[in-house]
Protein backbone atom coordinates (compact mmCIF):
# COMPACT_ATOMS: atom_id res chain seq x y z
CA UNK A 1 0.00 0.00 0.00
CA UNK A 2 1.35 3.55 -0.26
CA UNK A 3 -0.01 5.70 2.45
CA UNK A 4 0.76 9.44 2.51
CA UNK A 5 0.71 10.99 5.72
CA UNK A 6 -0.30 14.42 6.38
CA UNK A 7 0.21 16.80 9.15
CA UNK A 8 0.84 20.13 10.62
CA UNK A 9 4.31 19.17 12.31
CA UNK A 10 6.62 16.89 11.90
CA UNK A 11 10.00 18.12 12.74
CA UNK A 12 12.70 17.48 14.73
CA UNK A 13 11.41 19.19 18.01
CA UNK A 14 10.34 17.61 21.57
CA UNK A 15 6.85 17.22 21.57
CA UNK A 16 4.17 14.76 21.66
CA UNK A 17 2.22 15.48 18.77
CA UNK A 18 5.89 15.80 16.43
CA UNK A 19 6.82 12.57 17.81
CA UNK A 20 3.17 10.85 17.18
CA UNK A 21 3.77 11.53 13.30
CA UNK A 22 7.66 10.70 13.23
CA UNK A 23 7.22 7.50 15.44
CA UNK A 24 4.26 5.99 13.20
CA UNK A 25 5.83 7.35 10.05
CA UNK A 26 9.26 5.58 10.94
CA UNK A 27 7.17 2.34 11.66
CA UNK A 28 5.46 2.50 8.66
CA UNK A 29 8.48 2.56 6.04
CA UNK A 30 10.10 -0.28 7.28
CA UNK A 31 6.40 -2.25 7.02
CA UNK A 32 6.46 -5.09 4.60
CA UNK A 33 2.68 -4.15 3.59
CA UNK A 34 3.76 -0.66 2.79
CA UNK A 35 5.09 0.03 -0.62
CA UNK A 36 5.69 3.63 0.46
CA UNK A 37 4.87 6.15 3.02
CA UNK A 38 4.79 9.52 1.79
CA UNK A 39 5.07 12.91 4.95
CA UNK A 40 3.33 15.74 3.67
CA UNK A 41 3.79 18.65 5.79
CA UNK A 42 0.93 21.26 6.16
CA UNK A 43 2.99 24.51 5.28
CA UNK A 44 3.70 26.09 8.53
CA UNK A 45 7.46 27.11 9.26
CA UNK A 46 9.72 25.63 11.66
CA UNK A 47 11.45 27.64 14.14
CA UNK A 48 10.26 30.43 12.15
CA UNK A 49 11.78 29.51 8.44
CA UNK A 50 10.33 28.18 5.69
CA UNK A 51 11.30 24.08 5.77
CA UNK A 52 12.88 22.92 2.61
CA UNK A 53 10.17 21.72 0.00
CA UNK A 54 11.41 18.31 -0.36
CA UNK A 55 13.76 16.24 1.88
CA UNK A 56 14.50 12.72 2.91
CA UNK A 57 14.95 12.32 6.56
CA UNK A 58 15.69 8.50 7.90
CA UNK A 59 14.41 7.07 4.48
CA UNK A 60 11.55 8.84 3.97
CA UNK A 61 10.68 11.42 2.04
CA UNK A 62 9.32 14.62 3.19
CA UNK A 63 7.11 17.43 1.30
CA UNK A 64 6.20 20.95 1.73
CA UNK A 65 3.26 21.98 -1.12
CA UNK A 66 4.15 25.33 -2.86
CA UNK A 67 1.50 27.58 -2.04
CA UNK A 68 0.63 30.71 -3.83
CA UNK A 69 -2.55 32.18 -3.53
CA UNK A 70 -4.41 35.12 -3.11
CA UNK A 71 -5.69 35.29 0.51
CA UNK A 72 -7.32 38.41 1.06
CA UNK A 73 -10.60 36.58 1.11
CA UNK A 74 -9.36 34.93 4.21
CA UNK A 75 -9.56 38.03 6.02
CA UNK A 76 -12.50 39.14 4.86
CA UNK A 77 -14.00 35.78 6.31
CA UNK A 78 -12.08 36.33 9.60
CA UNK A 79 -13.19 39.42 10.27
CA UNK A 80 -16.60 38.16 10.34
CA UNK A 81 -16.44 36.96 13.91
CA UNK A 82 -17.39 38.70 16.85
CA UNK A 83 -13.59 39.88 17.45
CA UNK A 84 -12.41 42.50 20.28
CA UNK A 85 -11.89 45.90 19.39
CA UNK A 86 -7.93 45.24 19.68
CA UNK A 87 -8.05 42.12 17.82
CA UNK A 88 -9.96 44.02 14.64
CA UNK A 89 -7.46 46.42 14.92
CA UNK A 90 -4.15 44.19 14.36
CA UNK A 91 -5.93 42.32 11.75
CA UNK A 92 -6.87 45.31 9.42
CA UNK A 93 -3.51 47.25 10.26
CA UNK A 94 -1.75 43.84 8.90
CA UNK A 95 -4.41 43.84 6.20
CA UNK A 96 -3.11 47.40 5.62
CA UNK A 97 0.83 46.35 5.79
CA UNK A 98 0.46 44.39 2.89
CA UNK A 99 -1.32 46.39 1.16
CA UNK A 100 1.18 49.25 1.32
CA UNK A 101 3.88 46.76 0.18
CA UNK A 102 1.50 45.43 -2.49
CA UNK A 103 1.71 41.94 -1.43
CA UNK A 104 -1.53 40.13 -3.11
CA UNK A 105 -0.31 36.19 -2.72
CA UNK A 106 0.51 34.14 -0.05
CA UNK A 107 3.47 32.78 -1.62
CA UNK A 108 5.74 30.65 1.30
CA UNK A 109 8.87 30.09 -0.83
CA UNK A 110 9.53 33.94 -0.96
CA UNK A 111 9.27 34.24 3.02
CA UNK A 112 12.30 32.91 4.54
CA UNK A 113 11.81 33.83 8.03
CA UNK A 114 8.47 34.05 9.91
CA UNK A 115 7.35 35.92 12.95
CA UNK A 116 3.89 35.46 14.84
CA UNK A 117 2.02 37.86 12.13
CA UNK A 118 2.90 35.52 9.09
CA UNK A 119 2.02 32.56 10.90
CA UNK A 120 -1.46 34.13 12.04
CA UNK A 121 -1.96 34.36 8.58
CA UNK A 122 -1.83 31.30 6.89
CA UNK A 123 -4.05 30.23 10.10
CA UNK A 124 -6.83 32.98 8.75
CA UNK A 125 -6.17 31.54 5.45
CA UNK A 126 -6.88 27.90 6.60
CA UNK A 127 -9.70 28.84 8.93
CA UNK A 128 -11.21 30.89 5.90
CA UNK A 129 -14.78 29.47 5.07
CA UNK A 130 -16.91 28.22 3.34
CA UNK A 131 -14.71 24.97 3.24
CA UNK A 132 -12.95 23.39 1.51
CA UNK A 133 -11.29 26.99 0.74
CA UNK A 134 -8.14 27.23 -1.51
CA UNK A 135 -6.02 26.39 0.84
CA UNK A 136 -7.10 23.12 1.71
CA UNK A 137 -7.72 22.79 -2.08
CA UNK A 138 -4.35 23.19 -3.48
CA UNK A 139 -3.17 21.42 -0.75
CA UNK A 140 -5.09 18.29 -1.51
CA UNK A 141 -4.59 18.81 -4.76
CA UNK A 142 -1.34 18.56 -4.29
CA UNK A 143 -1.54 15.39 -1.86
CA UNK A 144 -3.21 13.38 -5.04
CA UNK A 145 -0.85 13.89 -6.82
CA UNK A 146 1.45 10.82 -5.38
CA UNK A 147 -1.84 8.60 -5.83
CA UNK A 148 -2.09 7.05 -2.37
CA UNK A 149 -3.69 4.23 -0.96
CA UNK A 150 -4.79 5.59 2.22
CA UNK A 151 -4.59 9.01 3.47
CA UNK A 152 -3.58 9.88 6.87
CA UNK A 153 -4.11 13.48 7.77
CA UNK A 154 -4.47 14.70 11.18
CA UNK A 155 -6.63 17.20 12.83
CA UNK A 156 -10.40 18.87 11.58
CA UNK A 157 -8.94 21.75 9.23
CA UNK A 158 -6.34 20.31 8.22
CA UNK A 159 -8.51 16.57 7.35
CA UNK A 160 -10.13 18.92 4.71
CA UNK A 161 -7.27 18.94 2.27
CA UNK A 162 -7.22 15.35 3.00
CA UNK A 163 -10.72 14.65 2.10
CA UNK A 164 -10.46 17.03 -1.24
CA UNK A 165 -7.87 14.38 -2.32
CA UNK A 166 -10.18 11.44 -1.08
CA UNK A 167 -11.64 10.43 -4.27
CA UNK A 168 -7.91 9.41 -5.41
CA UNK A 169 -7.68 7.27 -2.34
CA UNK A 170 -9.22 4.19 -1.08
CA UNK A 171 -9.25 5.22 2.52
CA UNK A 172 -8.96 8.30 4.12
CA UNK A 173 -8.42 8.06 8.23
CA UNK A 174 -8.22 11.57 10.10
CA UNK A 175 -6.45 11.21 13.72
CA UNK A 176 -7.84 13.96 16.58
CA UNK A 177 -6.53 15.12 19.85
CA UNK A 178 -9.47 17.30 20.46
CA UNK A 179 -9.07 18.67 23.81
CA UNK A 180 -12.28 20.64 23.92
CA UNK A 181 -11.95 22.16 27.35
CA UNK A 182 -9.21 23.90 26.21
CA UNK A 183 -11.49 26.70 24.18
CA UNK A 184 -12.17 27.91 27.71
CA UNK A 185 -8.81 29.02 28.40
CA UNK A 186 -8.87 31.46 25.30
CA UNK A 187 -8.94 34.94 25.46
CA UNK A 188 -12.81 35.93 24.82
CA UNK A 189 -13.56 37.12 21.15
CA UNK A 190 -9.97 36.55 20.33
CA UNK A 191 -8.57 35.57 17.07
CA UNK A 192 -7.51 32.22 18.06
CA UNK A 193 -10.40 31.77 19.80
CA UNK A 194 -12.74 32.46 16.44
CA UNK A 195 -9.97 30.37 14.69
CA UNK A 196 -10.85 27.43 17.50
CA UNK A 197 -14.74 27.81 16.84
CA UNK A 198 -14.17 27.12 13.07
CA UNK A 199 -12.02 23.93 13.83
CA UNK A 200 -15.18 22.66 15.21
CA UNK A 201 -17.34 23.84 12.18
CA UNK A 202 -14.65 21.86 10.19
CA UNK A 203 -15.54 18.70 12.35
CA UNK A 204 -19.26 19.27 11.08
CA UNK A 205 -18.30 19.59 8.13
CA UNK A 206 -16.17 17.02 7.46
CA UNK A 207 -19.14 14.53 9.20
CA UNK A 208 -21.45 15.85 7.31
CA UNK A 209 -19.68 15.34 3.50
CA UNK A 210 -18.92 11.96 4.47
CA UNK A 211 -15.16 13.14 4.12
CA UNK A 212 -13.75 10.67 6.29
CA UNK A 213 -13.45 7.21 6.42
CA UNK A 214 -12.52 6.64 9.91
CA UNK A 215 -11.81 8.70 12.91
CA UNK A 216 -8.89 7.90 14.96
CA UNK A 217 -8.91 8.71 18.59
CA UNK A 218 -6.26 9.26 20.78
CA UNK A 219 -7.81 7.92 23.87
CA UNK A 220 -11.34 6.98 24.89
CA UNK A 221 -11.44 10.52 26.10
CA UNK A 222 -11.28 12.08 23.20
CA UNK A 223 -13.49 9.29 21.89
CA UNK A 224 -16.25 10.90 24.31
CA UNK A 225 -15.11 14.36 22.77
CA UNK A 226 -15.64 13.12 19.12
CA UNK A 227 -19.02 11.45 19.80
CA UNK A 228 -20.20 14.90 21.48
CA UNK A 229 -19.23 16.64 18.76
CA UNK A 230 -21.66 14.44 16.31
CA UNK A 231 -19.17 11.92 14.91
CA UNK A 232 -20.82 8.49 14.07
CA UNK A 233 -18.88 6.32 17.01
CA UNK A 234 -19.21 3.93 14.38
CA UNK A 235 -16.58 5.31 12.91
CA UNK A 236 -14.24 6.12 15.86
CA UNK A 237 -10.91 3.94 16.64
CA UNK A 238 -8.94 4.26 19.51
CA UNK A 239 -5.57 4.23 19.01
CA UNK A 240 -3.13 5.66 21.45
CA UNK A 241 -0.36 7.54 20.63
CA UNK A 242 2.49 5.70 19.94
CA UNK A 243 6.66 5.64 22.25
CA UNK A 244 9.31 3.73 21.21
CA UNK A 245 10.19 1.36 24.12
CA UNK A 246 13.82 0.95 22.54
CA UNK A 247 14.73 4.22 22.46
CA UNK A 248 13.82 4.75 26.15
CA UNK A 249 16.59 2.90 28.40
CA UNK A 250 16.98 4.21 31.31
CA UNK A 251 20.61 5.80 32.64
CA UNK A 252 22.12 6.04 35.75
CA UNK A 253 20.37 9.49 37.71
CA UNK A 254 24.24 10.55 37.99
CA UNK A 255 25.03 10.19 34.31
CA UNK A 256 21.71 11.89 33.04
CA UNK A 257 22.21 14.64 35.51
CA UNK A 258 25.97 15.13 34.30
CA UNK A 259 24.74 15.18 30.34
CA UNK A 260 22.45 17.71 31.60
CA UNK A 261 23.81 20.03 33.64
CA UNK A 262 21.34 19.10 36.95
CA UNK A 263 23.44 19.43 40.09
CA UNK A 264 23.93 15.71 41.88
CA UNK A 265 22.95 16.91 45.28
CA UNK A 266 19.56 18.16 44.27
CA UNK A 267 16.11 16.22 44.65
CA UNK A 268 14.78 17.04 41.31
CA UNK A 269 10.54 17.57 40.25
CA UNK A 270 10.58 16.76 36.42
CA UNK A 271 7.80 17.72 34.48
CA UNK A 272 7.76 17.87 30.42
CA UNK A 273 5.81 19.51 28.13
CA UNK A 274 4.17 22.84 26.17
CA UNK A 275 3.86 25.91 28.16
CA UNK A 276 0.83 26.38 27.66
CA UNK A 277 -1.40 27.21 30.68
CA UNK A 278 -3.84 23.73 31.00
CA UNK A 279 -0.50 22.24 31.55
CA UNK A 280 -0.78 23.95 34.83
CA UNK A 281 3.11 24.05 35.16
CA UNK A 282 2.58 26.83 37.55
CA UNK A 283 0.86 24.60 40.03
CA UNK A 284 4.24 23.42 41.38
CA UNK A 285 5.98 26.86 41.03
CA UNK A 286 3.36 27.48 43.72
CA UNK A 287 4.01 25.08 45.90
CA UNK A 288 7.94 24.65 45.71
CA UNK A 289 9.30 26.91 48.42
CA UNK A 290 7.14 24.59 51.03
CA UNK A 291 9.93 22.43 49.63
CA UNK A 292 12.81 21.79 50.89
CA UNK A 293 15.87 24.05 49.57
CA UNK A 294 17.64 20.93 48.15
CA UNK A 295 14.42 19.98 46.04
CA UNK A 296 14.36 21.93 42.42
CA UNK A 297 11.98 21.98 39.65
CA UNK A 298 12.95 20.97 36.02
CA UNK A 299 10.97 21.51 33.09
CA UNK A 300 11.52 20.52 29.85
CA UNK A 301 9.78 22.54 27.51
CA UNK A 302 8.67 21.02 24.00
CA UNK A 303 8.24 23.50 21.07
CA UNK A 304 6.02 23.31 18.47
CA UNK A 305 4.90 25.07 15.43
CA UNK A 306 1.21 26.52 17.14
CA UNK A 307 2.70 27.87 20.14
CA UNK A 308 3.00 30.78 17.98
CA UNK A 309 -0.24 31.09 17.86
CA UNK A 310 -1.77 29.91 21.40
CA UNK A 311 -1.09 32.03 24.16
CA UNK A 312 1.83 30.72 26.14
CA UNK A 313 2.25 30.58 30.01
CA UNK A 314 6.17 31.37 29.97
CA UNK A 315 5.39 34.45 30.86
CA UNK A 316 3.30 33.94 33.92
CA UNK A 317 5.72 31.00 35.05
CA UNK A 318 8.81 33.57 34.99
CA UNK A 319 6.66 36.37 37.17
CA UNK A 320 5.83 33.36 39.53
CA UNK A 321 9.29 32.78 39.80
CA UNK A 322 10.40 36.00 40.55
CA UNK A 323 7.81 36.92 42.81
CA UNK A 324 8.57 33.45 45.02
CA UNK A 325 12.24 34.23 44.52
CA UNK A 326 12.77 30.60 42.99
CA UNK A 327 15.31 31.37 39.88
CA UNK A 328 18.11 29.54 41.92
CA UNK A 329 15.26 26.19 42.14
CA UNK A 330 14.00 26.23 38.58
CA UNK A 331 15.55 25.10 35.19
CA UNK A 332 13.26 25.62 31.95
CA UNK A 333 15.14 23.74 29.29
CA UNK A 334 13.75 24.76 26.10
CA UNK A 335 16.42 22.73 23.68
CA UNK A 336 15.39 20.55 20.95
CA UNK A 337 16.32 17.06 21.99
CA UNK A 338 16.40 14.33 19.74
CA UNK A 339 13.76 11.40 20.66
CA UNK A 340 16.54 9.27 22.17
CA UNK A 341 17.95 11.80 24.24
CA UNK A 342 14.99 12.04 26.52
CA UNK A 343 15.03 9.37 28.24
CA UNK A 344 18.17 11.22 29.98
CA UNK A 345 15.82 14.19 31.10
CA UNK A 346 13.50 11.01 32.65
CA UNK A 347 16.14 9.57 34.06
CA UNK A 348 17.60 12.70 35.62
CA UNK A 349 14.45 13.06 38.11
CA UNK A 350 13.29 11.49 41.09
CA UNK A 351 9.62 12.14 40.68
CA UNK A 352 7.85 13.08 37.70
CA UNK A 353 4.69 15.35 38.10
CA UNK A 354 2.14 16.00 35.50
CA UNK A 355 -0.64 18.49 36.57
CA UNK A 356 -2.35 18.68 32.98
CA UNK A 357 -5.82 19.39 32.17
CA UNK A 358 -7.98 17.74 30.03
CA UNK A 359 -4.56 15.80 28.63
CA UNK A 360 -5.91 13.75 25.86
CA UNK A 361 -3.36 11.45 25.96
CA UNK A 362 0.27 12.33 27.38
CA UNK A 363 3.30 10.67 25.85
CA UNK A 364 5.39 12.31 28.19
CA UNK A 365 3.58 10.31 30.49
CA UNK A 366 4.23 6.55 29.38
CA UNK A 367 7.85 7.81 28.23
CA UNK A 368 8.53 8.53 31.86
CA UNK A 369 7.05 5.32 32.86
CA UNK A 370 8.99 3.70 29.96
CA UNK A 371 12.24 4.83 32.27
CA UNK A 372 10.93 3.75 35.31
CA UNK A 373 10.09 6.97 37.25
CA UNK A 374 7.32 7.77 39.53
CA UNK A 375 4.63 10.05 38.43
CA UNK A 376 1.91 11.95 39.97
CA UNK A 377 -0.95 12.95 37.80
CA UNK A 378 -4.14 15.08 38.06
CA UNK A 379 -7.11 13.11 37.56
CA UNK A 380 -8.27 14.78 33.96
CA UNK A 381 -8.01 13.93 30.74
CA UNK A 382 -6.47 10.63 30.04
CA UNK A 383 -3.47 10.96 32.66
CA UNK A 384 -5.30 8.78 35.42
CA UNK A 385 -5.48 5.51 33.30
CA UNK A 386 -1.32 5.64 33.65
CA UNK A 387 -1.88 4.82 37.18
CA UNK A 388 -1.66 1.40 38.53
CA UNK A 389 0.41 1.40 41.38
CA UNK A 390 3.41 3.34 40.13
CA UNK A 391 2.48 7.34 41.12
CA UNK A 392 -0.57 8.91 42.63
CA UNK A 393 -3.53 10.87 41.01
CA UNK A 394 -4.53 14.15 42.67
CA UNK A 395 -7.55 16.26 41.96
CA UNK A 396 -7.26 19.17 39.56
CA UNK A 397 -5.98 22.36 41.52
CA UNK A 398 -5.62 20.72 45.15
CA UNK A 399 -2.00 21.99 45.60
CA UNK A 400 -2.13 20.48 49.38
CA UNK A 401 -2.47 16.83 47.72
CA UNK A 402 -0.20 17.80 45.06
CA UNK A 403 2.80 19.24 47.49
CA UNK A 404 1.79 16.06 49.56
CA UNK A 405 1.85 13.32 47.28
CA UNK A 406 5.10 14.56 45.70
CA UNK A 407 6.92 14.51 49.06
CA UNK A 408 5.84 11.52 49.73
CA UNK A 409 8.15 10.32 46.85
CA UNK A 410 10.97 12.52 47.26
CA UNK A 411 11.15 11.63 51.32
CA UNK A 412 10.49 7.84 50.49
CA UNK A 413 13.35 6.79 47.62
CA UNK A 414 12.11 3.16 48.53
CA UNK A 415 8.98 3.93 47.78
CA UNK A 416 9.71 5.90 44.43
CA UNK A 417 11.59 3.16 43.56
CA UNK A 418 9.13 0.51 43.59
CA UNK A 419 6.63 2.57 42.03
CA UNK A 420 8.57 3.56 39.09
CA UNK A 421 9.44 -0.23 38.46
CA UNK A 422 5.74 -0.75 37.70
CA UNK A 423 6.10 1.89 34.61
CA UNK A 424 8.21 -0.25 32.36
CA UNK A 425 5.17 -3.51 32.20
CA UNK A 426 2.69 -0.91 32.30
CA UNK A 427 3.67 0.88 28.88
CA UNK A 428 4.27 -2.30 26.63
CA UNK A 429 0.70 -1.66 25.56
CA UNK A 430 1.94 1.66 24.03
CA UNK A 431 4.51 1.10 22.06
CA UNK A 432 4.92 1.44 18.21
CA UNK A 433 5.08 -2.39 17.67
CA UNK A 434 1.90 -3.02 19.02
CA UNK A 435 0.15 0.27 17.99
CA UNK A 436 1.51 0.09 14.33
CA UNK A 437 -0.25 -2.95 13.38
CA UNK A 438 -3.57 -1.55 15.29
CA UNK A 439 -3.14 1.22 12.97
CA UNK A 440 -2.10 -0.64 9.61
CA UNK A 441 -5.40 -3.55 10.86
CA UNK A 442 -7.83 -0.38 9.83
CA UNK A 443 -5.61 0.71 6.23
CA UNK A 444 -6.93 -2.57 5.54
CA UNK A 445 -10.01 -2.56 6.10
CA UNK A 446 -10.06 0.22 2.87
CA UNK A 447 -7.37 -1.61 0.36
Amino acid sequence: MRVVWFAPEMGNTTSGLVNHNRIFIDYLKNHPDVEEVIAVKFPFPEHRIMPPFKEEIRGVWYYRPRISIDYRDAFKSILQEDLKFVERLKIRLFKLMLKLKRIKQLDLDKIKKWGKMETGLIGMTLAQMPFPNPLQKQIGRFIAEFQPDIIQSHIDMISIAGSVAKDTAKGHISYQILVEEEKESLPPRSLIKAMWERSEDALQWLEAHQAVDAYIAASKFVKTLLQKHGIDQRKIKVINSPIVLKHLTPLAKAEARSKLGIPQDKRVILSVGRLIERKRFIDIIRILDDFPEDVILYIKRCVTVSDDMFPSALKMIEKEIRKRKLENRVIINPEILPYKQMSQVYSAADVVVFPFLHEPFGMVAAEAMAVGRPLVVYNSGYLPNFINGNGFIVEPMDLDALREKILNLLDDPALADEMGAKGPDLVKQYDVQVLGEKLLDIYREYL
